[in-house]
């Protein structure tokens, strides 16, 4: 499911509509608009909100949360954007919701282990200014206790947030990197800087 967060124009689009808080969306041909009036809410199946092959370029910022927090969660940070964009401008954002269910037990530090889990992914503009909702989003997702998803936007991340969030299954993960990659062939500076480890060894 999809939803669209902005104060001033809530819509979705199929095709390759163009969408801003200040213009509305604006089709291309052959595109369906969906258009709401400020104050109002559109969510649409996914398939239907956009089309993912013609997006955007954008940034993501994704996590999840247990199934039971769905719309807690999405609540506070679709008001933490709300809040934040009658201070000042925000790019565009699309908040993104999907699920997975109980029984992922093989990923030590996946953001979807164990539990039935809902993904909210925080799709926005990469344009002046995603950068500020993204660190206040973030610390939302500490605050809540949210498992962050390693392959998005993970700047201000550290180990210790890790820790929290995964426990004793990170400490499995970095010794089982220890017993099979050694000398560190499959890490680089991101891994370096989220995990705390010393450079890569010859």
């Amino acid at each position: 499911m999809s939803s669209l967060a902005s104060p001033s124009t809530r819509c979705s689009r199929r095709g390759s509509a163009i969408c801003s808080p200040t213009r509305g969306c604006s089709p291309s041909s052959g595109s369906r608009v969906y258009i709401k009036k400020r104050g109002t809410n559109l969510v649409l199946e996914s398939n239907a909100a956009f089309n993912r092959t013609i997006y955007h370029l954008h940034q993501e910022l994704e996590f999840t949360v247990p199934f039971e927090q769905t719309f807690e969660a999405c609540r506070r940070f679709t008001e933490l954007y709300e809040r934040m964009y009658r201070r000042r401008a925000l790019p565009y954002t699309v908040i993104e919701v999907r699920f997975t269910p109980e029984g992922h037990d093989r990923t030590f530090i996946g953001a979807g282990r164990d539990r039935r889990s809902t993904w909210i992914d925080l799709v926005s503009v990469d344009s002046q200014g995603f950068e500020e909702y993204y660190a206040a989003a973030m610390e939302l997702m500490k605050e809540i206790g949210a498992r962050p998803h390693l392959g998005k936007y993970c700047e201000g991340l550290t180990k210790a947030d890790l820790e929290r969030a995964h426990g004793k299954n990170l400490s499995r993960f970095l010794a089982l990197s220890e017993v099979y990659d050694p000398q560190r062939k499959f890490a680089n500076a991101f891994t370096e800087r989220l995990l705390d480890r010393p450079p890569s060894r010859s």
